[in-house]
């Protein structure tokens, strides 16, 4: 039995042929009954999570912060909750991230955030795929920042191996910037009506994973080689050559997706006919506007910012949903076996409060934006 005896939560688990979660707090009750889960008191990530969540032969591991280390920790973004599972052979690891410190607020996200990731994974297809780009692992994140809104996050990772020298990998991101406002007239009044959003943006990089013995012994995966990212203001076509197996083209990235062969609609040349993998790099919304590039001092790394001409439209959730492509070396490297990345991910969602007030020489009414506020979050993924 788990208690949350700080502020009258109590999780109770039984053990019997479906396991009951009773969730009961002085905000709403909810009753979870699945069969495969197991819930325990959240601690930092061990080296092996991986090995342990296989091991639990297709349980759910839920797991949570007691909520006095909480309102206990400085920081000012505190994760309180990580669920791990393994659904067709693939590794989902989710989080929930809270800027609140408020005891009410807190058991609600926690709460909320189980019974969505459950139902979700819950739903996974459990067909085998047959694309050409195979399931790898995906996770989800959501950073909460109340009274000015939130962040959900989700990436899935694919891989098509390409060669016995190298591997392409596209890892496919949706990243919604949800405001106060949209929260408040979805019936959360712990969000501010008049808060909009000025701007957001992601940045992503791929990187070596590293297996950390100790301070003095670290071994590390293969080298990342950026090859593609969208979407893009002025999409088109790309050779992806490899950086591994010189003089190789391994395919074409194209508007509609990726083609093993150079084959190309006869009304545009940036379309392919015979796509194994579909995905669009087309961004056509006014509002807000979309800017890309490689980062300044890294050219793995790829940022989408997304801006509003006009603030007075950011009283909308933004849906940012991003692809980026590498390739990575199967062998060469200090690692056992291929496949092993890292993925870095940063966020930011920029809102400000509306205030209207009347202009006394025209007669009429400005609008101005105040108190502005940045929710941040950062995401480390580590897969080996």
């Amino acid at each position: 039995m788990l208690l949350f005896l700080a502020f009258l939560v109590v999780l109770k688990v039984e053990v019997n042929a479906a396991q009951k979660i009773s969730f009961s707090t002085k905000i709403k009750k909810i009753n979870l009954t699945y069969e495969n889960v197991k819930i325990e008191k959240y601690n930092s990530d061990v080296d092996n999570i991986k090995q342990i969540a296989f091991n639990l032969n297709s349980k759910m591991l839920l797991k949570y912060k007691e909520v006095n280390s909480i309102l206990n920790d400085t920081s000012e973004a505190v994760e309180v909750a990580k669920m791990y599972y393994y659904k067709n052979n693939v590794f989902h690891n989710d989080s929930l991230t809270t800027y609140s410190k408020d005891k009410e607020a807190i058991e609600t996200e926690i709460i909320d955030f189980y019974e969505e990731r459950i139902n979700y994974a819950n739903e996974l297809n459990e067909n085998e795929t047959s694309e050409l780009f195979q399931y790898v692992t995906s996770g989800h994140e959501r950073i909460v920042k109340k009274p000015y809104g939130y962040m959900d996050h989700s990436y899935t990772v694919k891989k098509y191996r390409a060669s016995d020298m190298s591997s392409l990998y596209i890892v496919e991101t949706n990243l919604d910037f949800v405001p106060g406002i949209v929260a408040y007239l979805n019936g959360d009044s712990s969000y501010g009506y008049n808060i909009h959003t000025m701007y957001g943006y992601m940045h992503l990089n791929a990187t070596q994973a590293v297996d950390e013995i100790d301070q003095s012994t670290k071994y590390y995966g293969g080298i990342p080689c950026f090859k593609d990212a969208w979407p893009v203001n002025v999409p088109g076509k790309i050779s992806i050559n490899s950086s591994y197996n010189y003089g190789v083209s391994y395919g074409y990235s194209f508007k509609n997706g990726f083609s093993l062969d150079n084959f190309s609609l006869e009304y545009d040349d940036s379309k392919g006919q015979n796509i194994e993998y579909s995905y669009s790099k087309t961004y056509t919304t006014d509002e807000p506007r979309l800017t890309v590039q490689h980062d300044s001092n890294d050219y793995n790394k790829y940022q989408w910012t997304l801006i509003y001409n006009d603030p007075n439209n950011g009283c909308e959730t933004s849906h940012l949903s991003t692809g980026y492509m590498f390739e990575m070396n199967n062998s060469g490297h200090e690692m056992v076996g291929e496949g092993q990345f890292g993925l870095h991910y940063d966020f930011l969602m920029n809102v400000g409060k509306k205030n209207v007030f009347q202009n006394s020489k025209t007669g009429g009414y400005d609008i101005v934006f105040t108190n502005k506020t940045s929710i941040t979050g950062y995401l480390y993924v580590n897969w080996w």
